[in-house]
């Protein structure tokens, strides 16, 4: 074992539950906006405190490219589920449209990995897909509505992360470079 990881090994045995309190407020259920950013264009998170992961809260998303927004309908809705120490997470959302320009866009979508941001209709932004991307695929219909049911999922030893709303929103997370302190896409030092 290297010093390096005899010293994570150590840092990891402090880690303890700090606080699982729910909130006593209301809490609105689904997704209000989805964003796609092709992982080729994701160059890493900076988390808050630059502390590593433990804390799940990104600070700044550092990227070469834009955002794609994905259209979000009331029945958009995100799972996340343990198992084996494998998270697997998915988001859905049904577009109500079956046009030549949604087709074209959404068949890209299926050729590219994409890292995923969305906000909750509590007002919280997460982001998954960091460590390889995350795959998009979706079914067209004409039975119950026109449109199209897209699915994107990827499989992580990682959970959402939260992401800050300032990493979003402005300019200062449109990087062509990572700083030395910026962490890397396997949330190891970078």
């Amino acid at each position: 074992m290297t010093i390096s990881g005899f010293f994570y090994l150590l840092d990891m045995a402090s880690c303890r539950i700090q606080n699982l309190k729910p909130p006593c407020a209301y809490n609105v259920q689904g997704v209000q906006i989805i964003k796609l950013l092709d992982f080729d264009d994701f160059n890493g998170f900076q988390f808050d405190g630059d502390d590593l992961y433990r804390n799940c809260l990104v600070s700044a998303i550092y990227k070469g490219g834009d955002y794609a927004d994905l259209e979000v309908t009331e029945t958009a809705k995100y799972t996340s589920t343990l198992q084996n120490g494998l998270y697997s997470h998915v988001l859905e959302t049904f577009i109500p449209a079956l046009t030549a320009d949604t087709l074209a866009n959404l068949h890209l979508g299926t050729k590219r990995r994409q890292l995923v941001l969305f906000k909750t209709n509590a007002g919280k932004y997460f982001t998954f897909g960091y460590e390889a991307g995350a795959d998009l695929i979706y079914t067209n219909q004409t039975a119950e509505a026109t449109g199209s049911l897209v699915t994107i999922s990827a499989n992580s030893i990682y959970p959402a992360f939260e992401v800050k709303e300032s990493a979003i929103s402005g300019n200062s997370f449109n990087y062509e470079f990572i700083p030395d302190f910026t962490i890397n896409t396997y949330c190891q030092n970078g």
